[in-house]
């Protein structure tokens, strides 16, 4: 899961994928879902979160930084408990829990009742043989539920100019990692739409374009 490297991303406050506000993506596209239990995995410190919070929604993320964890309730004046489930620290607050640790060992009842998954940057931020196992656990997560939504983002640039993370991901990727478990719609971009991967200085010069999707699951 390449924990060193995202530990060190957070001692060192190198967090350019951390966005200062939420992302007008989900608020266009979330809005018109009813509320109910939103699992964000890699969830960071998002301002996403927040805003699914403002919405009524109920939030379970799973992230690697207790940096990150603590500073999601910190920065947003959120009271919160602690609470140590081997191998996870709990972070909890009304309606929200992030669960501090590797997803990968996250327990599946935990995501009973799920309504939907917010995937703003956790598929692109992995390397293919990890993003490959992240799926199978995603599809996995899904298959117990009646009804799942996803909102995918990804991005989309020519790999070899630029190292990952975050890492290109175009549209037959999404259709050969999920169209067996998903249905998907690829979605517009609005016209007056910023692309926040020219934050990062990374991409300054490259030419990038974010990929927008509606993966939804049914049993």
């Amino acid at each position: 899961m390449q924990h060193e490297y995202w530990d060190n991303k957070w001692k060192a406050n190198d967090i350019q994928f951390h966005l200062p506000e939420a992302n007008t993506l989900l608020i266009k596209h979330f809005s018109c879902m009813p509320t109910g239990k939103v699992f964000v995995p890699l969830c960071g410190k998002s301002l996403d979160m927040k805003w699914l919070l403002s919405q009524g929604y109920e939030i379970i993320g799973v992230e690697l930084s207790e940096i990150a964890c603590r500073a999601f309730f910190t920065e947003n004046n959120l009271p919160f408990s602690v609470l140590e489930k081997a191998p996870f620290t709990i972070f909890k607050s009304e309606n929200i829990e992030i669960w501090c640790g590797d997803i990968f060992q996250l327990p599946m009842e935990i995501c009973a009742n799920l309504t939907a998954i917010y995937d703003r940057a956790a598929l692109i931020a992995l390397p293919e043989e990890i993003r490959i196992r992240y799926v199978k656990f995603i599809k996995e997560l899904v298959k117990v539920q009646p009804h799942v939504d996803m909102l995918l983002i990804t991005i989309e640039y020519e790999q070899n100019l630029v190292q990952g993370p975050p890492f290109s991901i175009k549209e037959e990727a999404v259709q050969k990692l999920y169209a067996d478990t998903f249905s998907i719609t690829k979605l517009k971009l609005p016209d007056d739409y910023t692309n926040v991967f020219k934050m990062n200085t990374k991409f300054k010069e490259i030419k990038t374009e974010e990929g927008i999707y509606w993966l939804s699951f049914s049993k």
